[in-house]
């Protein structure tokens, strides 16, 4: 199985990469969390890791894909911010405004650290 998740580090994880965590970053999450991904949970990696070896699955490979991505999340919001008129027609204002802050501002966190996007192999064992 090949899963690609993305990813949010547990605030002692970034403590120890020396990476801040301040208000900004809270209140992100909790607009992920409500507008983005309604009932969804971004979880520490280890967290996936475990279940599927809970899951009697072995976890062979582990590839983060931040740097891959944050050109692809800058490309996105280019381009909805060139039809911004008609995205904005399409859908609404609100809808608008809010998936260039998630595009945005995911871009700048996965180039802090805050967040990342990976790629987990799972196996079953032979």
């Amino acid at each position: 199985i090949l899963l690609q998740t993305n990813l949010w580090y547990e605030w002692k994880k970034l403590e120890d990469r020396g990476i801040p965590i301040d208000h900004e970053h809270v209140l992100f999450g909790k607009f992920i969390r409500e507008k983005i991904f309604p009932g969804g949970m971004l979880c520490d990696p280890d967290v996936v890791i475990a279940r599927g070896k809970e899951a009697g699955f072995e976890v062979p490979e582990v590839q983060s894909l931040a740097k891959d991505y944050i050109p692809t999340l800058d490309e996105w919001a280019a381009n909805l911010e060139a039809n911004r008129e008609k995205a904005i027609e399409l859908t609404s204002q609100e809808s608008y405004d809010d998936y260039m802050h998630y595009l945005t501002g995911c871009s700048k966190l996965f180039q802090s650290g805050h967040i990342d996007v990976m790629q987990f192999t799972f196996a079953k064992p032979a």
